[in-house]
């Protein structure tokens, strides 16, 4: 009995040493990239005045229904969601499917979502896990098209400017301009 138990202290001393000495600085790694996890947040960006203090560009809250790459692959839920924003299954499949490294961070699948389908989501949220709407700020132009050549713009990435090289790194739904 005093035998059986030497072993069991020598298996478990020898384990403790293991995990804390030899792996330990590994353990220590993983916990801290468990623990911080870096999320980027859209800024508001400032109003453009003109000289008698009128908006020439300002920010709108815009209702955006993103969905975790990992839910790529569920068909069903992909059928829900076309169905719900009137988009074939194949493009919002194209939508989440992502170039870049971050396959946690949630992709754009539809800006702008009407009321009705903010209503129609929210009261059914359990068919449709892995999706969510956020508030996002966009930039609105009241004078379209009003020095543009001065202030710029944004859009979302196209199919055409996807193929391009300058593009490379950035996926379908993201704002460029």
């Amino acid at each position: 009995l005093g035998l059986l138990f030497t072993m069991i202290f020598v298996i478990l001393i020898t384990r403790l040493w293991l995990l804390q000495g030899v792996q330990g600085q590994e353990f220590k790694r993983l916990s801290e990239d468990n623990r911080i996890r870096k999320i980027a947040i859209d800024a508001q960006r400032g109003r453009i005045l003109d000289r008698n203090l009128e908006p020439i560009v300002q920010n709108r809250p815009s209702v955006v229904l993103t969905l975790k790459p990992d839910k790529a692959q569920d068909t069903d839920l992909l059928k829900k969601l076309a169905k719900l924003l009137h988009m074939s299954i194949s493009e919002v499949r194209e939508k989440v499917r992502s170039k870049n490294v971050n396959a946690i961070e949630p992709k754009v699948i539809k800006r702008d979502v009407p009321p009705k389908i903010v209503a129609y989501f929210e009261e059914h949220k359990d068919d449709f896990i892995g999706a969510e709407l956020v508030v996002k700020p966009i930039r609105d132009y009241p004078l379209v098209g009003m020095a543009a050549h001065v202030l710029g713009y944004l859009g979302e990435l196209s199919d055409q400017e996807a193929k391009q090289s300058e593009f490379t790194t950035y996926d379908l739904g993201d704002l460029v301009g």
